[in-house]
């Protein structure tokens, strides 16, 4: 029987929506799983090792766009990007976490993510000058602009003066106030070019600085986009706004530093997104449908450095442990907060070792109940949370219209699962057939629009 208190430990040790620091001892590297043989990759490629040789190589600032499935490992892997970049290039890391800065539940724009990072690596910087970091921002560039600052009337909370708008208070007054977030946009679009000129030299100076203390320069990491959303009224307003500061490459967001940008993983969908990074998910299954052996291994360590073996094999029992185990790893489809979602299940059950009829029904996930956001992406992102199996696996990015053709017509025994779903427009009408043509039977399809058969 197992005691409430490590019940208790083990259980805060599966925090699904938690990102591990790189020094965490339950991290699993898992880029660096199979590196000696490229066929035993576990993502099919190393994934943070080559965002860190992308910086490293090139001459000008790298803007690289990223994304993946919520929990997949974007926040853990770019944390260990940052320090590999850190150690190897000796580059000042700027690491900004979105749900701290931005409000993600309302449209976003240029300001508010160019504020953000002015504030975060003149924090970075002034730390290793050995300064105090609250200083960060209190020469701000709205007060060098005097069209914007002559513009722009923000009021200091809880004062009935104006003042000097410090960039890190104005940041958190545009997060959590509408009002300030309209009227600083405004102003900032009467003189956008002005204001991306003077962040990016701001930005120049920061790096210099940095140079002056031993740094090669600063790389910027703006984490947590991907979590863009909105609320059931203003979800296509909020990924449209993303849309339009993201597309093309984010022009308005290249500095003269590198950078990376999480992004919400339905845009990857949308023809005006290019060059997305997307993070794949464990492999599990070949294309024949075979176990992958090397993904099993690393989904088991990721299970074993939360919760030791004697531990889950009181919770699952001794005689079933391997095969329970084998069958949580195979119900995550590689996916490692399914994974960890479900350990924290299975100690949540009121009895063990749970018996046979207690361990299906706790411990599988319904794959119907996917978020309906996530159904909206192309299918092929569902084949990556299967195992492997879809256009994500192995590293691929996600095709567009013109890719998904030329990977059908290389594999026409693809399943029609991992096709491209298209559907009419909301309102508009189903295209007409010709006189002659007989009507497809209707394939049945599962709340979110997905075909299932």
């Amino acid at each position: 029987m197992i005691d409430f208190g490590t019940l208790r430990k083990y259980y805060n040790l599966c925090h699904p929506g938690e990102y591990l620091k790189a020094d965490d001892k339950r991290y699993v590297p898992l880029d660096e799983l199979g590196q000696d043989d490229e066929r035993k990759r576990v993502r099919g490629e190393n994934w943070s090792g080559k965002l860190v040789k992308m910086v490293r190589l090139s001459d000008k600032p790298v803007c690289q766009l990223l994304t993946g499935l919520p929990g997949s490992g974007k926040s853990t892997e770019l944390r260990r990007v940052a320090l590999g970049l850190k150690t190897e290039s000796k580059l000042l890391p700027v690491v900004i976490d979105a749900e701290e800065v931005v409000d993600l539940a309302s449209p976003i724009d240029v300001p508010d993510i160019l504020l953000a990072i002015l504030y975060h690596a003149e924090r970075e910087v002034l730390l290793a000058e050995g300064k105090d970091p609250e200083d960060a921002g209190k020469d701000s560039i709205l007060t060098r602009i005097g069209g914007i600052w002559s513009s722009l009337q923000v009021e200091a909370k809880g004062s009935n003066e104006l003042t000097v708008p410090v960039v890190g208070k104005l940041g958190i007054e545009m997060k959590y106030q509408p009002d300030v977030r309209k009227r600083v946009r405004k102003a900032v679009e009467s003189h956008i070019k002005t204001f991306l000129d003077e962040a990016r030299r701001e930005l120049s100076l920061l790096n210099a600085r940095a140079c002056k203390r031993g740094h090669e320069g600063l790389v910027i990491v703006f984490d947590s986009m991907e979590k863009l959303r909105g609320t059931s009224t203003n979800y296509q307003e909020v990924l449209e706004s993303a849309e339009q500061i993201f597309h093309g490459g984010a022009p308005h967001l290249q500095l003269p530093v590198p950078v990376f940008y999480t992004v919400p993983i339905e845009l990857i969908s949308r023809r005006r997104i290019e060059n997305v990074e997307i993070m794949p998910m464990i492999k599990l299954k070949t294309r024949a449908g075979d176990e992958f052996e090397p993904g099993f291994e690393a989904a088991r360590q990721i299970i074993t450095r939360r919760i030791p073996l004697e531990v889950l094999s009181e919770v699952l029992e001794p005689s079933k442990l391997e095969e329970r185990l084998h069958a949580l790893i195979e119900w995550s489809g590689g996916y490692p907060r399914e994974l960890v979602r479900m350990l924290q299940r299975l100690l949540e059950a009121e009895k063990h070792p749970l018996s046979d009829q207690a361990f299906p029904p706790r411990a599988q996930p319904d794959r119907r109940r996917v978020p309906g956001q996530h159904r909206r992406q192309h299918v092929s992102v569902a084949g990556a949370h299967r195992g492997g199996q879809g256009a994500l696996a192995g590293g691929r990015r996600a095709p567009s219209n013109r890719r998904q053709a030329a990977l059908e017509q290389r594999h026409p025994a693809l399943p029609q699962r991992l096709r491209l779903v298209r559907r009419p427009p909301r309102g508009s009408q189903a295209p007409r057939r010709a006189a002659g043509d007989r009507e497809a039977p209707a394939r049945p399809r599962s709340p979110g629009g997905m075909n299932v058969g």
